[in-house]
């Protein structure tokens, strides 16, 4: 079974993402490549990403740009997405996975989907300005998504990617989004 090429796609703005790091190696062998929109000033999140695995792997690549709107910035990642793509996962810099259940599904989930399924669907748990307080589980849309050109984000806030194709499916996967509030921890 031929394995899908893989690459994430991140924005990192204006505000310090302290979970960078954690994120950034939690998704490291489970994509084949990552793609950041990078709009903002914070040195630490700039140190963050060069000093990734991904990175120094030579499968980080870093496209500084003007920030407008979230649909302008992930639009800027889709263009930056290497030609072999076949799925993009949309990921953000406070999302921490769990690595070996990522690889399943990135390297045993998708290739095993039907060519019908064009989005997948996973579930995440957010803790909210501090350790003490979990939010409800919810679904998180366009987790991974199948890649084909002419796909757009829409919207500045709240956007909505058109040009979609293919069913949606959800995974049975869950992972901890952490507010930008929560310092890490061990």
């Amino acid at each position: 079974m031929k394995l899908p090429y893989v690459a994430a796609t991140l924005i990192v703005g204006a505000q310090p993402e302290p979970h960078l790091p954690l994120a950034l190696e939690s998704i490291a062998s489970a994509v084949d490549f990552c793609v950041v929109d990078y709009n903002g000033v914070q040195e630490d999140n700039y140190r963050a990403l060069q000093e990734s695995r991904l990175y120094r792997e030579g499968r980080l690549q870093i496209g500084e740009s003007q920030w407008q709107n979230f649909a302008q910035a992930r639009n800027h990642t889709l263009a930056m997405l290497p030609p072999q793509t076949e799925w993009f996962m949309r990921l953000d810099a406070d999302e921490v996975h769990f690595p070996e259940q990522l690889q399943i599904l990135t390297r045993q989930l998708l290739p095993a989907l039907s060519p019908r399924v064009g989005m997948l669907d996973c579930y995440s748990q957010a803790f909210a300005f501090s350790w003490d307080y979990l939010l409800p589980l919810v679904r998180h849309h366009d987790f991974l998504i199948r890649y084909h050109p002419g796909m757009r984000w829409e919207r500045g806030i709240h956007e909505q990617l058109s040009g979609r194709q293919g069913i949606r499916v959800a995974a049975p996967y869950l992972f901890h989004h952490y507010a930008p509030s929560t310092t890490p921890r061990s």
